[in-house]
């Protein structure tokens, strides 16, 4: 796409250019981003917060009162009715 754009005269001129990132695709809906300077890995920031056990008891607590609050619901459910009954 930067070789088609590069070669249009308007793209050109503003040097307009796409930034592409290598992907390991993992499913139809996920893959693993190449490294992008400036970022701190998931384990860092997860790690960093491990060291105050405050916030994880809290983050606890609030992660248990978000699927308490599905408790009852059809979400993840399955009702398997046999021929002819409604």
């Amino acid at each position: 796409m930067n070789d088609i754009m590069r070669k249009d005269p308007q793209c050109s001129q503003q040097n307009i250019r796409i930034g592409t990132y290598k992907v390991i695709p993992m499913s139809g809906s996920l893959g693993i981003l190449e490294w992008v300077d400036n970022t701190k890995p998931l384990r860092h920031c997860i790690e960093g917060e491990l060291k105050h056990k405050e916030v994880v008891k809290r983050t606890q607590e609030q992660y248990n009162k978000f699927v308490g609050s599905f408790k009852g619901d059809m979400m993840g459910k399955c009702i398997l009715l046999k021929p002819g009954i409604k």
